[in-house]
């Protein structure tokens, strides 16, 4: 089952120390490479990080792989075959896509359209990123993908400027590039307001933004994402957009769902559950919650809020009682103002993504590096950078 535990933020605030680690493993990333993304290979303790490297007078996308250690470290990074991409004309320019992997074997990159309307570009590996292929998820846009440990379930649909229609969930078998799909129930009425997928076991999970006018989102699953579907309507999800849904271990599930000005995080046992809320943040404020278990997750945000419980910023914070309660075990590693991912394989072990702290040039931003934690966030180590 995988576990969808990375999170996109702004963070804001005071840095914290971070120790500068050259190891064995640093030594072996390649020249001029800018990190741009980090993924989970499934649920192993590998992860993938993305970005480019120079060639010529433009950049190129370039693929490293990581693995812990008995001690927890990533002891080396081997370089991969990236999809093959254009080149760019520099880091920012460049189009990687968001990876998705059921295990350290099979992943997919899934590459947004240029143009509004376009289709969406979807390589496939079954090498642990070894080699990749061009496939065919379905027609149009992929919205969203997700997998478990056998499976993955992608939704697609036709999009133009305003709105998309014909929603399908497709899926396919890991160590398969072949896809099967079907059209989703009562999506007719969408409006851009997009979808959230999640898969628990057999299970496939679907949310429905709701109607302005109505304020209660729908839940919709099935086994193995084939009819029958089962449907509720949950009032605990309303939003102005989709929730984003993680789906974990022991079968709860961690909703994200935007608001307007904050971000509200919630929790369930499963699809049948009430989803009890966790959290609310300010959204503009950057911060966000990474879920590792049905009860483990870690908290941040890059300002200090108040409402409804007090968070310094910068303050990274775990619960171990399903959100209950959350205590401080320390401080991001990202500058002030930067931008930053975190990925935590295990309730222990995690990673780190975002522009360094530079005591030899204050406030400055430089490219982005990758850090490191083995003890759950109380320390840090700059691994590549």
């Amino acid at each position: 089952m995988l576990v969808a535990s990375a999170l996109i933020l702004a963070a804001c605030g005071t840095p914290v120390a971070v120790a500068s680690s050259r190891s064995a493993g640093a030594q072996r990333v390649p020249g001029g490479f800018v990190a741009q993304s980090i993924t989970q290979m499934g649920s192993s303790a590998s992860v993938i990080v993305a970005g480019t490297v120079p060639c010529g007078h433009r950049v190129c996308p370039a693929l490293l792989r990581g693995s812990l250690g008995a001690a927890g470290l990533v002891q080396r990074w081997m370089r991969l075959q990236p999809p093959p991409l254009p080149p760019a004309r520099n880091p920012v320019s460049s189009n990687l896509g968001r990876f998705v992997f059921a295990n350290r074997l099979d992943g997919y990159d899934i590459v947004a359209p240029r143009a509004v309307g376009g289709s969406t570009a979807v390589y496939a590996t079954t090498d642990g990123g070894a080699a990749w292929s061009r496939v065919h998820v379905g027609s149009g846009t992929t919205l969203t993908m997700v997998a478990t440990g056998s499976e993955l379930y992608a939704v697609t649909a036709s999009c133009g400027r305003q709105s998309c229609s014909d929603y399908r969930l497709s899926r396919s078998a890991t160590g398969s590039t072949r896809w099967s799909s079907v059209a989703l129930p009562g999506s007719g009425s969408l409006a851009g307001s997009g979808v959230g997928l999640a898969a628990i076991g057999s299970q496939v999970v679907v949310d429905y933004a709701p109607p302005i006018a109505s304020g209660e989102a729908r839940l919709l699953w099935a086994n193995n994402g084939r009819p029958p579907w089962h449907s509720r309507l949950v009032p605990g999800l309303a939003s102005v957009a989709a929730c984003s849904l993680t789906a974990v271990a022991g079968g709860a599930l961690w909703a994200a769902c935007p608001t307007g000005m904050f971000v509200s995080y919630l929790r369930s046992r499963g699809v049948n559950g009430s989803f009890r809320p966790v959290w609310d943040y300010p959204g503009t404020g950057g911060g966000g919650l990474v879920a590792v278990s049905a009860k483990v997750a870690y908290r941040f945000t890059g300002v200090a809020t108040t409402s409804p419980v007090r968070v310094p910023a910068d303050t990274l914070q775990r619960t171990t009682d399903a959100g209950r309660r959350f205590t401080t075990v320390g401080r991001l590693p990202f500058a002030r103002d930067a931008g930053g991912v975190l990925v935590f394989v295990d309730g222990e072990d995690g990673f780190g993504l975002g522009a360094p702290p530079r005591r030899d040039h204050p406030g400055s931003h430089p490219v982005d590096a990758v850090f490191e934690t083995a003890d759950g966030g109380v320390h840090w180590s700059e691994v590549i950078g």
